[in-house]
């Protein structure tokens, strides 16, 4: 069934992006090359129309990434808690801003146009023409769905990976997806686990420990995977400790 839920996700995901890319196509225009004279007339007042633009788009972009995100998070953490594990750790929130915030800038490249002709009115054409030669003679409007193609295609593999990184322990097994695979869980019982390592660690200049479990196929899990809701390491190490027989390695520091 699981697998079943995830193909339909994916699908609709896909068919969700591929939609918003080709949403009111783009029609490819020719701007003016605007004399060197001209565009220094003109220079100052679109300059401040630039810094009016950028911010509409940091605020749109906050707004909506963080409703796409909080609405999604409502609907996953509804539909893939498994009530009957005892653990579930499940992908971080702040890790679906990434992808979220991705959609959204696809979103307002799409509008931006429609924006800025609101605002300028009469002006939009000729600020069309200055702003394509700040960016070297290039047609800004011919960008838009080569940009909205790499915001969506990116967010989506990133909605795939981030989606089946997750863990559950049940009463009996536990079972756990690595963020370099899509859709292969890897499932251990308790009797599987052979070593439990506390880990303290730097990266990056940064005090991190670490709970590393390592299993009979000398497969190993890392409890934190840094993008994670739980942050109950200790509690989970324990718990595996206790089903499994296994005592927790005395402190191990190592430098990478």
């Amino acid at each position: 069934m699981d697998f079943i839920k995830h193909f339909i996700l994916h699908i609709i995901l896909a068919i969700t992006f591929a939609v918003l890319a080709f949403y009111f196509p783009i029609k490819k225009t020719e701007r003016k090359i605007i004399s060197p004279r001209k565009f220094k007339k003109i220079s100052p007042k679109y300059r401040k129309w630039d810094v009016f633009f950028m911010v509409i788009m940091v605020t749109f972009l906050v707004i909506c990434t963080y409703l796409l995100t909080e609405t999604f998070l409502y609907i996953y953490k509804i539909t893939d808690t498994h009530h009957d594990a005892i653990f579930n750790i499940l992908t971080a929130r702040l890790a679906w801003y990434f992808p979220f915030t991705l959609v959204s800038m696809a979103i307002y490249v799409r509008l931006s146009f429609q924006i800025s002709r609101f605002f300028l009115r009469n002006d939009f054409e000729e600020y069309m023409d200055y702003s394509t030669q700040t960016t070297y003679g290039i047609d800004n409007e011919s960008l838009i769905k080569p940009l909205i193609w790499v915001c969506l295609s990116l967010s989506f593999i990133g909605l795939l990976w981030m989606y089946d990184y997750r863990s559950f322990i049940y009463n009996d097994y536990l079972e756990y997806n690595e963020l370099s695979t899509i859709g292969k869980n890897k499932k251990y019982v308790f009797s599987d686990i052979k070593k439990i390592e506390f880990e303290r660690y730097y990266s990056d200049e940064k005090l991190l420990e670490n709970y590393k479990i390592s299993f009979a196929d000398s497969n190993y899990w890392n409890i934190h995977g840094g993008l994670f809701y739980d942050k109950n390491e200790v509690i989970i190490a324990q718990y595996l400790s206790q089903k499994s027989k296994v005592k927790i390695d005395t402190l191990k520091i190592r430098n990478d």
